[in-house]
C-alpha cells in the first residue's frame, strides 16, 4: 500500500523495512500492474463481467 501512495523505496527503507522484503514487493506490484488498470475496450456479451473481465491491456 505504501509503495502505490508513492513511497520511494529509500523512504521504505529509512523507516524500518528491509531492503530485500521492499525489492520483492516491487517485482511483485510491477508484474500485476494490468490488473489495476481498466480494460481499454468494453467487452460486451455474457462473460463481460466473470472470468474474462480482468484481461490485459494488451490482450
Amino acid at each position: 500500500n505504501w509503495m502505490l501512495n508513492g513511497w520511494t523505496p529509500a523512504d521504505l527503507v529509512a523507516r524500518g523495512f528491509e531492503a530485500r522484503d521492499i525489492e520483492i514487493v516491487r517485482r511483485r506490484l510491477e508484474s500485476t500492474h494490468w490488473k489495476r488498470r481498466l480494460p481499454t475496450v468494453a467487452l460486451i456479451g455474457p462473460t463481460a463481467i466473470g472470468e474474462s473481465y480482468l484481461r490485459p491491456v494488451d490482450y
